[in-house]
């Protein structure tokens, strides 16, 4: 929506496209832009694997990317610092005397989990703490995957007081796990979430969350574009804004 938005301020015509694994391979990004005669792109949700990544540079259209990085310099990519929001959502945890804090991330081939992940090895290589892959877990931004993933990690690992979730509906299957195992979400074991989607105030007395301005962001992507049609240079932003949203599920 806020893509479609800037547009609109911008007088120009929007069109939604969806694409999956199959069409990437039965047409090149090249022929779709040139088939769907398009002035612009604006990108969100792909793979660093997607075979569309690899063409970036085949085309010859202004292109901006939402909450990824991308290989090709020429691209805008519109994100977040996402390894400095997560090294700061760990260290939070660790600042509320938390010490044994496990990570519940996406997908290796999604580029957030590589930067999420990223920050929080970051924030416990700085406090001095022992980094133990076996308190990472891939759960594939599911919260049935991650409901599973981590009811057998507290299992084995009964020393863990603090979750760290790569993305809120992973954090809210991690809260149904450890309410499962009859511990208690926000005193026996913090979690902390990211994106604060809707329905994260209202869950477990409130999931704690990084805060993403998706509006901003997608807001921002379409007026790249139309600036870059226009004859404004390049540009890359990985400085929108997050926050740290306090509630229940880490307390103060």
């Amino acid at each position: 929506k806020p893509v479609s938005v800037s547009c609109q301020d911008n007088g120009i015509e929007f069109m939604l496209l969806t694409t999956d694994v199959l069409q990437q391979e039965q047409h090149s990004l090249k022929v779709l832009c040139l088939k769907k005669q398009l002035t612009g792109l604006v990108c969100s949700g792909f793979r660093i694997s997607d075979r569309y990544m690899d063409q970036l540079g085949d085309i010859d259209i202004p292109c901006a990317f939402i909450d990824m990085r991308t290989p090709d310099s020429r691209v805008m990519d519109i994100t977040i610092n996402n390894q400095k929001a997560a090294c700061e959502a760990v260290s939070f945890l660790l600042g509320r005397g938390r010490r044994n804090i496990a990570m519940v991330n996406g997908r290796p081939e999604a580029d957030v989990s590589l930067l999420r992940e990223s920050g929080y090895r970051m924030a416990l290589a700085r406090a001095g703490l022992e980094i133990r892959d076996s308190r990472i877990v891939m759960a594939n931004f599911d919260d049935l995957v991650a409901y599973n993933k981590v009811w057998r990690l507290l299992q084995d690992d009964r020393e863990i007081d603090a979750l760290f979730c790569a993305s809120d509906l992973m954090a809210i299957g991690a809260c149904r796990a450890i309410e499962d195992l009859d511990r208690s979400v926000g005193r026996d074991i913090y979690v902390v979430g990211f994106d604060d989607i809707p329905i994260a105030k209202y869950l477990y007395g409130g999931l704690t969350t990084v805060r993403q301005d998706f509006y901003r962001m997608g807001y921002t992507a379409g007026q790249a574009v139309f600036d870059r049609i226009e004859g404004a240079p390049e540009r890359r932003v990985d400085d929108m804004l997050y926050e740290l949203v306090v509630r229940g599920s880490a307390p103060k």
